[in-house]
């Protein structure tokens, strides 16, 4: 398993330019998971009725909120 440290070790060893390319694909993997996110967002933004949205609202308040105190 790679740890963040044994990561930090071997950027150490790195020289300035590939360093900063290394920088530069840190911040395309970080910015491209919230681009996609963003990206699912927009795609089902609005795919529900209201009266869709308030069905599933009702459904999650009664079936997934609710705690059974003799399962744990």
């Amino acid at each position: 398993m790679v740890t963040p440290e044994a990561i930090y070790e071997q950027l150490k060893q790195l020289r300035a330019p590939d360093l900063e390319r290394t920088a530069e694909f840190v911040r395309h993997l970080r910015n491209s998971k919230t681009d996609e996110r963003l990206e699912r967002l927009r795609r089902t933004h609005g795919s529900l009725t209201t009266d869709e949205a308030d069905e599933m609202e009702r459904a999650i308040a009664q079936g997934c909120e609710q705690i059974d105190a003799d399962k744990w």
